[in-house]
């Protein structure tokens, strides 16, 4: 298993509930907690009225005041769960959180799992665009769980796995390995939901019924349970389906896509990052 849960925090906008989830996995786990909060670098603009750059003046006292607020913030947590520290950085939080990720990956302290809020919408411009969410998941090379607002954690006993043609077509089935690991930490059960797309006659649809054989006798579980979704059961679909039948995680591997594909298309991954209403864990 990951030796760390790591939340990421904005300390202008603390989500409470997503701390509370991430201590609760670190605690059953019996992990380190790490607490990431990113500043943002309020800037003063020029008397003359021009923009600013970095370096000019920022505004007084403010990364002192967050700073203040969020080490009380850390310590209200250290109490509860001790094996708690915490670090802070400066920039936006995109790129500060898959920069603390890489180098996290990249020392002796191992790989871990990053939990982070899930604040944007699911609308037209987020889609195309992108956002905090879907920048992290598709750069950051460990197991991200996003937790939407109110969403408490009350133990994990159902996950469902997302799987594809795309997904199964190099037999590598990617992150299944760490969902048998957090499932088996949790005691909780895990389903697959096959997406089939009846339209493309491709040879990696064609071949999805042999896949899905190969990844069902690969498994070092068995499950009892599969879904059949198709493409046109829309991402509301999957969600409602996986609310249905009490699912507490949808798992499933995070697609790149160009902004082309994204105009014509709404990808899979993308929305049920952007619209979900449970938490989703993307590899």
């Amino acid at each position: 298993m990951k030796k760390q849960i790591v939340v990421s925090i904005d300390p202008m906008n603390i989500k409470q509930n997503v701390i509370d989830y991430a201590e609760e996995l670190a605690r059953i786990g019996h992990m380190e907690l790490l607490i990431y909060s990113v500043q943002g670098m309020p800037l003063l603009s020029q008397a003359d009225g021009a923009l600013t750059s970095p370096g000019i003046e920022y505004v007084p006292g403010v990364v002192e005041e967050v700073e203040r607020f969020t080490t009380a913030l850390f310590e209200k947590v250290k109490q509860r769960y001790p094996l708690t520290r915490l670090e802070q950085g400066l920039g936006f939080q995109t790129s500060s959180t898959i920069g603390k990720m890489e180098e996290m990956e990249g020392s002796e302290s191992g790989s871990c799992m990053l939990v982070m809020p899930k604040t944007s919408d699911h609308g037209w411009w987020d889609n195309m665009v992108g956002t905090t969410e879907t920048a992290v998941a598709a750069e950051v090379s460990c197991p991200v769980l996003f937790v939407p607002e109110g969403v408490e954690f009350r133990g994990i006993t159902r996950i469902m796995y997302l799987a594809d043609a795309q997904s199964l077509s190099d037999g590598r089935y990617k992150g299944f390995r760490f969902l048998k690991t957090f499932a088996e930490m949790h005691s909780a059960q895990v389903v697959v939901g096959f997406i089939f797309d009846p339209e493309n006659s491709g040879l990696n649809q064609t071949k999805l019924g042999e896949a899905m054989d190969a990844f069902k006798a690969s498994l070092p579980l068995q499950f009892t349970h599969e879904y059949r979704f198709f493409l046109h059961n829309s991402f509301e679909e999957i969600l409602q389906m996986a609310g249905i039948t009490h699912t507490d995680i949808v798992a499933f591997p995070f697609r790149e896509s160009s902004v082309l594909e994204r105009f014509f298309d709404h990808e899979i991954t993308r929305m049920l990052v952007l619209k979900a209403d449970m938490p989703v864990l993307v590899f």
